[in-house]
């Protein structure tokens, strides 16, 4: 019993949290609106170079990325800045393989005001990721979850990284972020109005609630999806191991009790609530 005590790295186990596995490359492929090509001169050409970069997102889709890479290029060349090929580009590049291609095709994007650099951010996050370069990856996560209105899983992907690499009081401050943003209806709804401001010319108001607007959603519907949220649990469960790590076991006994009410059967929060327990109990 004494053994938990000292070395409680043996006996944690840590949630793998699977947030957009591989799901976040398509993301991107609406992260520009074309209604700036409307302003542009020539709009055959324009229409060209729409129809070709829509072929190239159809091979995307189709899993064909060096297809795609080509049509892009296609189109790239008749509208030099179609910010929307060269988006869908880097994500072809990514998916080839051809990380060094896309981070500079993500790169040239930040520099020139894209519409959504949360998806940016977040997509140069998982190659930095891939590649090894953890600490990148974090700081890229958190820039994505500081210009997305729905931050929470750019959050957990940083608070994942920041409990891997030992620093537990910064990856409780990332997991209690992502929380406060999923599990607030306030949050949830003023995220849907900053989503709707951005696709339209109101991007830049301020965005306010109205005074009834619970009254608009079934707070119990919320609360419900809540209640089954299995990626919720894993993040409850993570938080019970980083306070357990920092010596707070009152609040990682709440924190995995809150993952196991979510979900009863959850064998890593089972384990670690004994695990924690026990380390309560030995002087």
């Amino acid at each position: 019993m004494t053994e938990h005590k000292k070395n409680p790295d043996r006996f944690i186990t840590i949630a793998i949290l699977t947030i957009w596995t591989g799901m976040i490359l398509f993301g991107i492929l609406t992260l520009v609106s074309p209604n700036w090509l409307e302003n542009l001169s020539n709009p055959g050409m324009n229409a060209e170079a729409i129809y070709i970069k829509n072929a190239g997102d159809i091979q995307l889709k189709e899993n064909h990325p060096e297809k795609a890479i080509s049509l892009y290029k296609s189109a790239i060349k008749i509208v030099p800045d179609y910010h929307a090929a060269i988006a869908n580009m880097a994500i072809a590049f990514q998916k080839s393989g051809d990380l060094n291609k896309a981070i500079s095709s993500y790169k040239y994007l930040l520099e020139n005001n894209p519409e959504q650099p949360e998806i940016i951010y977040y997509n140069l996050a998982e190659i930095e990721e891939k590649i090894g370069d953890l600490s990148k990856a974090k700081a890229y996560y958190k820039l994505a979850a500081e210009s997305s209105p729905y931050p929470q899983n750019a959050y957990q992907r940083a608070g994942k990284i920041a409990m891997d690499e030992g620093l537990y009081t910064e990856a409780i401050s990332f997991f209690k972020k992502s929380l406060a943003h999923k599990m607030t209806l306030e949050n949830s709804y003023r995220a849907m109005l900053i989503k709707e401001k951005k696709a339209s010319a109101q991007a830049d108001t301020l965005v306010q609630l109205p005074d009834n607007y619970i009254a608009l959603y079934d707070k119990s519907i919320f609360n419900y999806q809540l209640a089954h949220d299995n990626e919720l649990a894993k993040t409850f469960n993570n938080l019970g191991v980083c306070e357990a790590k920092t010596g707070q076991y009152k609040e990682a006994i709440d924190y995995l009790n809150q993952a196991l009410a979510i979900n009863p059967a959850f064998k890593d929060a089972l384990n670690n609530k004994k695990i924690v327990e026990t380390m309560i109990k030995t002087p």
